[in-house]
Protein backbone atom coordinates (compact mmCIF):
# COMPACT_ATOMS: atom_id res chain seq x y z
CA UNK A 1 0.00 0.00 0.00
CA UNK A 2 1.23 3.46 -0.89
CA UNK A 3 2.11 6.19 1.59
CA UNK A 4 2.54 9.63 0.03
CA UNK A 5 2.45 13.21 1.27
CA UNK A 6 2.94 16.52 -0.56
CA UNK A 7 3.43 19.46 1.79
CA UNK A 8 1.97 21.88 -0.79
CA UNK A 9 -1.38 20.17 0.03
CA UNK A 10 -2.78 19.77 -3.50
CA UNK A 11 -5.22 16.98 -2.55
CA UNK A 12 -7.71 16.22 0.21
CA UNK A 13 -5.54 13.21 1.14
CA UNK A 14 -2.56 15.49 1.79
CA UNK A 15 -4.78 17.78 3.90
CA UNK A 16 -6.07 14.83 5.91
CA UNK A 17 -2.52 13.56 6.51
CA UNK A 18 -1.51 17.06 7.66
CA UNK A 19 -4.48 17.38 10.02
CA UNK A 20 -3.71 13.96 11.50
CA UNK A 21 0.02 14.66 11.77
CA UNK A 22 0.55 11.49 9.73
CA UNK A 23 3.08 13.04 7.35
CA UNK A 24 6.29 11.04 7.88
CA UNK A 25 5.87 8.81 4.83
CA UNK A 26 9.56 7.87 4.80
CA UNK A 27 8.77 5.79 7.86
CA UNK A 28 5.57 3.95 8.71
CA UNK A 29 2.38 5.99 8.64
CA UNK A 30 -0.79 5.20 10.58
CA UNK A 31 -2.88 4.99 7.40
CA UNK A 32 -2.13 4.10 3.82
CA UNK A 33 -3.19 6.31 0.90
CA UNK A 34 -5.83 3.74 0.01
CA UNK A 35 -7.32 3.82 3.51
CA UNK A 36 -7.49 7.63 3.53
CA UNK A 37 -8.95 7.70 0.00
CA UNK A 38 -11.63 5.21 1.05
CA UNK A 39 -12.61 7.39 4.02
CA UNK A 40 -12.66 10.53 1.84
CA UNK A 41 -14.87 8.86 -0.76
CA UNK A 42 -17.28 7.75 1.99
CA UNK A 43 -17.49 11.22 3.59
CA UNK A 44 -20.81 12.99 3.06
CA UNK A 45 -19.39 16.52 3.41
CA UNK A 46 -18.41 18.55 0.37
CA UNK A 47 -16.04 21.38 -0.48
CA UNK A 48 -13.56 22.60 2.09
CA UNK A 49 -15.37 20.79 4.91
CA UNK A 50 -14.57 17.34 3.51
CA UNK A 51 -10.99 17.34 4.77
CA UNK A 52 -12.09 17.99 8.37
CA UNK A 53 -14.86 15.39 8.37
CA UNK A 54 -12.55 12.88 6.69
CA UNK A 55 -9.84 13.59 9.30
CA UNK A 56 -12.37 12.94 12.09
CA UNK A 57 -13.46 9.71 10.38
CA UNK A 58 -9.80 8.68 9.94
CA UNK A 59 -9.17 9.24 13.65
CA UNK A 60 -12.11 6.97 14.39
CA UNK A 61 -10.60 4.40 12.00
CA UNK A 62 -7.17 4.72 13.70
CA UNK A 63 -8.82 4.34 17.11
CA UNK A 64 -10.38 1.06 15.98
CA UNK A 65 -7.33 -0.13 14.02
CA UNK A 66 -4.88 0.32 16.87
CA UNK A 67 -7.28 -0.32 19.74
CA UNK A 68 -6.74 3.00 21.46
CA UNK A 69 -8.26 2.91 24.90
CA UNK A 70 -7.73 4.24 28.35
CA UNK A 71 -8.36 7.41 30.23
CA UNK A 72 -5.15 9.16 29.23
CA UNK A 73 -3.01 8.57 32.30
CA UNK A 74 0.34 10.13 31.55
CA UNK A 75 2.50 8.32 34.04
CA UNK A 76 2.41 5.81 36.89
CA UNK A 77 5.39 4.81 38.96
CA UNK A 78 5.32 2.31 41.80
CA UNK A 79 8.74 2.49 43.49
CA UNK A 80 8.47 6.13 44.62
CA UNK A 81 4.72 6.66 44.13
CA UNK A 82 4.52 9.09 41.23
CA UNK A 83 1.27 9.61 39.34
CA UNK A 84 0.49 12.21 36.69
CA UNK A 85 -2.94 12.75 35.22
CA UNK A 86 -4.25 14.35 32.06
CA UNK A 87 -4.62 13.56 28.43
CA UNK A 88 -1.75 11.92 26.71
CA UNK A 89 -1.41 12.98 23.06
CA UNK A 90 -2.60 9.59 21.78
CA UNK A 91 -5.04 8.64 24.52
CA UNK A 92 -8.65 7.84 23.78
CA UNK A 93 -9.77 11.13 25.35
CA UNK A 94 -7.37 13.18 23.23
CA UNK A 95 -8.39 11.36 20.05
CA UNK A 96 -12.08 11.83 20.82
CA UNK A 97 -11.54 15.55 21.46
CA UNK A 98 -9.65 15.93 18.16
CA UNK A 99 -12.49 14.14 16.32
CA UNK A 100 -15.02 16.58 17.79
CA UNK A 101 -12.81 19.56 16.92
CA UNK A 102 -12.41 18.42 13.30
CA UNK A 103 -16.17 17.91 12.93
CA UNK A 104 -16.86 21.35 14.41
CA UNK A 105 -14.38 23.01 12.04
CA UNK A 106 -15.91 21.13 9.12
CA UNK A 107 -19.44 22.12 10.12
CA UNK A 108 -18.46 25.79 10.13
CA UNK A 109 -17.40 25.44 6.48
CA UNK A 110 -20.59 23.73 5.33
CA UNK A 111 -23.39 25.50 3.51
CA UNK A 112 -26.61 24.32 5.23
CA UNK A 113 -28.23 23.80 1.82
CA UNK A 114 -25.51 21.26 0.92
CA UNK A 115 -25.50 19.17 4.09
CA UNK A 116 -27.59 16.29 2.70
CA UNK A 117 -28.73 15.04 6.09
CA UNK A 118 -25.70 15.93 8.19
CA UNK A 119 -27.62 18.66 10.00
CA UNK A 120 -31.26 19.49 10.53
CA UNK A 121 -31.62 23.06 9.36
CA UNK A 122 -33.82 25.02 11.74
CA UNK A 123 -35.29 28.37 10.79
CA UNK A 124 -34.37 31.20 13.12
CA UNK A 125 -37.22 32.49 15.23
CA UNK A 126 -37.37 36.27 15.36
Amino acid sequence: MAQTYDDTLPTNRDWVRRLLGDTDVANTTALSDEEIDAVISDTIAEGAAIKYYAAADCLNFIRAKFGLAGEGKLEKQTVHLRIKWGYEEHSLGAVTKAMKDFRLRGSMLMDPSETRGIFDVVEAVE
